[in-house]
């Protein structure tokens, strides 16, 4: 029983390829050159728009945005209980803020390369990640600052 199941799902598929491939050759006889001209120029526009916005989401979706990083990276000085021992319980974030991106890249130089080959693996060695680095200021006080009892 089970053979006769995938007889009628090939002979279906068989039969939706010709009579959709019958019918593009129908609908295509039965055009001038000009219409065919046309189609083309209009399916190429379209696909070149549609190639051009997926480039352009891509580029929006791995681009490092730097105000997310900016709240994470003070969130973690916050959190992390060895910075507050030095730097004490009330951590403000300044209201400057800059940074600096280096694009990522193709490592041309064979001495980048070799010294990449430590620590990456196959194509990855070839590539230059991106990096960003921050710089913000913040306002902290130790707990003897802010009370007048430092010592020394």
């Amino acid at each position: 029983m089970k053979t006769y199941g995938v007889w009628v799902i090939v002979g279906f598929g068989v039969l939706t390829v010709v009579k959709g491939g019958l019918s593009i050759v129908d609908f295509f006889s039965s055009i001038s050159f000009m219409d065919v001209g046309e189609v083309a120029f209009l399916g190429g526009l379209v696909t070149g728009i549609g190639v051009m916005a997926c480039v352009w989401a891509g580029s929006r979706a791995l681009r490092l945005r730097p105000e997310p990083v900016f709240r994470q990276a003070m969130q973690r000085v916050q959190a992390d209980e060895t910075v507050r021992s030095f730097m004490g319980q009330r951590i403000v974030p300044g209201s400057f803020r800059a940074y600096s991106l280096v694009p990522g890249g193709i490592r041309l130089s064979e001495e980048e390369r070799e010294l990449a080959e430590k620590n990456r693996k196959g194509v990855y060695k070839y590539l230059r990640p991106k990096r960003l680095q921050l710089f913000f200021p913040s306002e902290w006080f130790r707990w003897c600052e802010w009370h007048g009892e430092c010592r020394g």
